[in-house]
C-alpha cells in the first residue's frame, strides 16, 4: 500500500457516538445496566395496592313440606377486601434497587467518558499529523524543488558551484525524508483512531 493516504475531515462528535455504539466495553455497561432499571420496575409493581372485588350469586328454589315454606329467591352478593399497606412503610426493597440503578448508569457514564477522552485525544494527534502533512503538500515540497533546481540550473551555465547542489539535493533529499516521516505518522494516527472508533477510515 501507500503512505499516501487522504486526509480525513473528521467531527469529534459523530466519531464519540459511533464508537459509543460499536465498542463492546460500552455495549457491556449498558447491557449490565438493563436488569438493574428491570429490577427496579419490578420492585414497583409489587409495591402497588392489592384491592379484591368479588361477586357471587345464589339461587334458592322453594321449600315444601316444612313448617316454614319460603318461594324460591336469588341473592347477589358484592365483596371488596383490601390489605392493610403496612408493608409499603418500608422502602428498603425501593432504595436497593435505586441503589442498583446508581451504580450501573454511572458505570455507564464512566465508559461514555473514558471512550469521549480517549477518541478526542486520539483525533487531536491525527489532526495535528494531518496538518504537518498538509503543510509540506503546500510549500515546503514545492520550495525544496524549486532550489534544488535553481542550483543545478546555475551549475549548468557556470553560476554556480557542484558544492552548492549537492546541498540543495541533500536539503531536498532530508525535506522528503521529514516528509514521508510526516505520512508514516499520519497513516499510523489513523489507524490508532480507526482503532479506537471502531469505524473504517483506512483505505491501503
Amino acid at each position: 500500500g501507500s503512505l499516501d493516504e487522504a486526509a480525513h475531515d473528521l467531527d469529534a462528535t459523530a466519531l464519540v457516538a459511533l464508537a459509543g455504539a460499536q465498542r463492546a466495553a460500552g455495549q457491556a455497561a449498558r447491557a449490565a445496566a438493563v436488569p438493574a432499571h428491570e429490577a427496579r420496575s419490578l420492585v414497583s409493581s409489587e409495591r402497588m395496592f392489592d384491592l379484591v372485588l368479588s361477586v357471587n350469586w345464589q339461587h334458592s328454589f322453594p321449600s315444601i313440606g316444612t313448617p316454614f315454606n319460603t318461594p324460591d329467591y336469588d341473592t347477589l352478593g358484592v365483596l371488596a377486601s383490601a390489605e392493610l399497606p403496612v408493608r409499603l412503610f418500608w422502602h428498603g426493597d425501593v432504595d436497593q434497587a435505586e441503589a442498583r440503578i446508581v451504580e450501573a448508569d454511572t458505570r455507564v457514564a464512566a465508559v461514555e467518558l473514558l471512550v469521549d477522552v480517549e477518541i478526542r485525544a486520539a483525533l487531536a494527534r491525527y489532526e495535528a499529523a494531518r496538518r504537518r502533512v498538509e503543510l509540506y503538500r503546500g510549500t515546503i515540497l514545492d520550495d525544496a524543488e524549486r532550489v534544488r533546481e535553481a542550483a543545478f540550473y546555475a551549475y549548468q551555465r557556470g553560476s554556480g558551484s557542484l558544492l552548492e547542489v549537492l546541498i540543495a539535493q541533500r536539503t531536498a533529499d532530508d525535506v522528503y525524508l521529514e516528509y514521508y516521516d510526516a505520512l508514516a505518522t499520519h497513516a499510523r494516527l489513523l489507524v490508532e483512531l480507526e482503532r479506537v472508533t471502531g469505524s473504517e477510515l483506512v483505505t491501503f
